[in-house]
């Protein structure tokens, strides 16, 4: 406002300083108004042109608000927006409500699922581990298993085989010695007394023992003493003859006895090796 009246006053001074100042006054004026341009000379940007007219000057003045960027009036705040009638109404919150429960209701019971799928599956995969363990402490068990019946098998066919080889050896050595000692004549042993010791059996001369342990001065007595004449009687020789015999049917008989049981331990050989094959 105070602008205006300025800018509106400043015709009058011209005017009136126009009749007696000099020409030079008057073409300081002219240049300061070039610089300055009034709100005249820019008619339009100035707020008077968009008055109504149909206001008085005054009214204009006072109603009619300078729309400059550097205007030191505070600008009004937009007024707050105040509940609608919807919101106020009770159906409205009670449907808003429900709706809320039944968000909540379909949270709670996903959670409830999800918590009862993880508690599920962690049971499943802990059951597929226990499973897995199992059947690997089986496994185990079988090798193990395996590995002792092998090792059991092995033990029983290298028994039977030296069981085998045993007896072929003693049969060999058997005929042998007494095919030779059968040769000869032999002092009878002396007769049980009381140089005898208690449970010792009598010795014959056809039962040759293959390996005699050391003996004391008084057991010396206890054996035969084997021996033969340059020149025989008729009685040594029939003794020698049935000596013979007598070993050609011993050795017979272990023969046959032996034969049976050698039979006997092929074949339980042969199983264990078929076993040991399908181990």
């Amino acid at each position: 406002m105070v602008e205006e009246e300025h800018s509106s006053s400043i015709p009058h001074t011209l005017q009136a300083g126009s009749s007696s100042s000099s020409p030079s006054v008057e073409r300081q004026t002219s240049r300061r108004t070039e610089r300055s341009p009034t709100p005249q000379s820019h008619p339009s940007s100035s707020p008077v042109q968009s008055r109504d007219p149909s206001r008085s000057p005054s009214t204009s003045r006072r109603s009619v608000k300078r729309t400059s960027a550097f205007s030191p009036v505070p600008e009004e705040e937009p007024p707050k927006r105040t509940r609608t009638a919807a919101a106020r109404d009770p159906a409205d919150k009670r449907r808003g409500q429900r709706l809320f429960g039944v968000l909540t209701s379909t949270l709670s019971q996903f959670k409830r699922e999800s918590e009862t799928d993880r508690a599920a599956s962690a049971a499943h995969k802990r059951a597929e581990i226990e499973a897995r363990l199992a059947n690997k402490l089986k496994d185990s068990e079988r090798a193990i298993d395996a590995v002792e019946r092998r090792r059991g098998l092995v033990w029983e066919a290298r028994r039977v085989a030296e069981q085998i080889a045993t007896g072929d050896a003693q049969r060999k050595t058997s005929r042998g010695m007494k095919r030779r000692m059968a040769s000869f004549l032999y002092t009878p042993p002396p007769p049980p007394n009381g140089r005898t010791r208690r449970g010792e059996q009598e010795r014959l001369a056809v039962d040759i023992p293959t390996s005699v342990a050391p003996s004391r001065g008084d057991d010396r007595d206890a054996y035969a003493v084997y021996f033969l004449p340059g020149k025989t009687l008729p009685e040594q020789e029939d003794a020698l003859n049935a000596q013979e015999d007598d070993v050609d049917e011993a050795i017979d008989r272990f023969d046959d006895t032996w034969d049976a049981r050698r039979s006997q331990l092929v074949q339980q050989l042969d199983e264990l090796k078929r076993k040991l094959r399908q181990a």
